[in-house]
């Protein structure tokens, strides 16, 4: 597997500039987690960047990332808890259960504990059960 880099290393590696591979993520770019807005912090695959870039999607895991992203954007980004009036862990709850909702139409089935789940799930698990 791939190892994630950081926005810089990876923006070097392409011969591009940092705030292109931040455009490129806003645009959907797959990331492994993603950074505070104005921060370093982002970690990208150069592989996923790259497959992206060619227009290549891996399988329906990426749609499922992608999604995983926007909700997790939703909360970090757009402050949709403050929106709503509620607390951010009762926010990261409702995008949870958004998210087990689109598994079960994606798949057809429950989401069991051998799925590997998107990190930007995972990120929002944290903020719900803590």
């Amino acid at each position: 597997m791939s190892q994630a880099v950081k926005i810089t290393q990876a923006a070097k590696e392409l011969r591009k500039t940092p705030s292109t591979i931040r455009r490129w993520i806003r645009q959907g770019c797959p990331t492994v987690q993603l950074g505070e807005t104005g921060r370093e912090g982002s970690l990208v695959i150069l592989e996923d960047i790259k497959l992206w870039r060619a227009g290549i999607q891996r399988n329906d895991d990426i749609v499922m990332d992608k999604v995983a992203i926007a909700l997790l954007d939703a909360l970090k980004r757009d402050g949709v808890h403050e929106r709503a009036g509620t607390s951010e862990r009762q926010a990261a709850m409702i995008l949870l259960l958004a998210f087990n909702r689109y598994f079960k139409n994606e798949k057809l089935r429950e989401i069991d504990r051998d799925d590997k789940l998107p990190d930007a799930i995972v990120q929002i698990c944290t903020i719900a059960l803590y």
